[in-house]
């Protein structure tokens, strides 16, 4: 019987023990260091062109005039448009002999920026957002956020932009509802309490200076800070 059982049966074996552990780890660690780095599509771009260069490709020529004549056993990749990144290996057998083609998918659930977001409420500055992806509401409150992104400032140039990763970097929030003010809130839904429209994201609270007349200081004073270090202005978020 059981020789009978092995030969019918199937019994699960846990992978630890088929594979070596220390290449799970390390396989598993190199993933977690390119999640870190490419939190957006752009830069995950970025990341898979360096690691094609890295192991051979070049780039394709733009124009068809300047295509190689024979792409046996060539490697080549296309950036496209910063979002995107096609990469193929000529085989030795004809193309009529059939391609094998490997499709993966970059981008990732997040909150994305409005075109006029920045405003000013209650004496903090937000910006207004609104949710790409399914994302999960209840997860994303009082949690340290990034702020990740390229800004095409009017004049046509790009600055890219990455706040909150650094140690010395401030960091954003959603603020939740207070303890003590959500009693109201218990017999309702996840969906009812955290809308995903009111997902805006808290981002300063210093004023330009201590005036109680100057109105809207807590946003003059983001934009202060962010035409400092960036060199942008509020009407660049309407190109960005």
């Amino acid at each position: 019987m059981d020789l009978l059982r092995d030969k019918l049966t199937y019994s699960r074996t846990n992978c630890w023990n088929l594979f070596n552990s220390d290449r799970i780890m390390s396989f598993a660690d190199d993933y977690k260091k390119i999640l870190t780095a490419g939190k957006t599509e752009r830069e995950y771009a970025m990341i898979a062109e360096e690691m094609l260069v890295a192991n051979g490709y070049q780039k394709l020529p733009d124009t068809g005039n300047a295509y190689p004549t024979s792409l046996l056993q060539k490697k080549y990749y296309r950036n496209i448009k910063g979002k995107g990144v096609i990469a193929f290996f000529g085989g030795r057998r004809p193309l009529s002999e059939g391609v094998n083609l490997v499709a993966s998918h970059i981008d990732s659930p997040r909150l994305d920026i409005k075109q006029n977001p920045l405003y000013e409420d209650s004496g903090f500055a937000f910006l207004d957002t609104h949710y790409y992806g399914g994302i999960k509401t209840y997860q994303w409150m009082n949690i340290p956020l990034a702020l990740h992104g390229k800004i095409v400032r009017k004049d046509g140039t790009e600055v890219a932009i990455s706040i909150g990763e650094s140690a010395l970097d401030p960091v954003f929030v959603i603020s939740d509802i207070l303890p003590h003010l959500a009693r109201d809130y218990k017999s309702k839904t996840v969906g009812e309490v955290f809308k995903n429209e009111a997902l805006d994201v808290m981002i300063g609270s210093l004023p330009i200076e201590f005036n109680e007349k100057e109105k809207e200081a807590v946003k003059l004073n983001m934009l202060k800070i962010l035409h400092e270090k960036y060199q942008i202005t509020e009407e660049d978020f309407l190109s960005a």
